[in-house]
């Protein structure tokens, strides 16, 4: 680690029932399945190669409980941090995918091909996400220099935080990966900038 960097470990959040029942979350709740706990406790045995001085999660469950797992017998500050939540989704959350596309396929249409055009009642912007989510990560970049942090979050919210420290602008964010459920992202931003590598 170079002096004075941080290295953020981004994981999303195992896989939920509503994630298999093709279901919209955003800003709702739903348990962990069993893959979703498995893939938590394959990122904990990744994760334990490296030493974690602070974790951050988003105020949802399914990313409380993918971090017990994750940091399960490791005695680590767990904090809640509003901003890295999953985009909210307004009337759609609850709904199946589809639901949504019988009832709203312009919407849905922009929502994966123009998410620079998204909007829908109740629901916050592709650009409202980003930077809540990239303002939250550079505060732990800020606040926790020299340290290994880990950061649960959500599907939505570590693309577009990707995108930025990618400079892929939002209208060419259907050409990244979408992150995998479980997945592990490094972010570090030594030497004045920030690089990336997938764990």
């Amino acid at each position: 680690m170079s002096k004075n960097s941080c290295n953020i470990f981004l994981v999303r959040h195992g896989e939920t029932l509503w994630n298999l029942e093709k279901r919209w979350q955003g800003s709702k709740n739903s348990p962990l399945s069993s893959l979703g706990e498995k893939q938590a406790m394959q990122a904990n045995e990744k994760l334990l190669l490296y030493n974690i001085d602070i974790a951050y999660v988003s105020f949802l469950k399914r990313t409380q409980d993918t971090s017990d797992i994750i940091l399960k017998d490791r005695a680590i500050k767990v904090e809640v941090l509003d901003g890295i939540q999953e985009i909210n989704m307004g009337e759609w959350e609850g709904k199946t995918q589809s639901e949504v596309q019988l009832r709203y396929p312009n919407e849905l249409d922009t929502f994966f091909n123009s998410p620079e055009t998204f909007s829908i009642k109740g629901a916050e912007t592709y650009f409202e996400v980003q930077n809540r989510v990239v303002k939250s990560l550079e505060y732990i970049f800020e606040s926790h220099k020299n340290r290994n942090v880990l950061v649960v979050s959500h599907g939505v919210a570590i693309k577009v935080a990707l995108a930025h420290y990618c400079s892929v602008p939002l209208c060419e964010l259907s050409t990244m990966d979408n992150p995998q459920n479980g997945s592990i992202i490094c972010l570090s931003n030594g030497e004045g900038k920030v690089s990336i590598k997938e764990i």
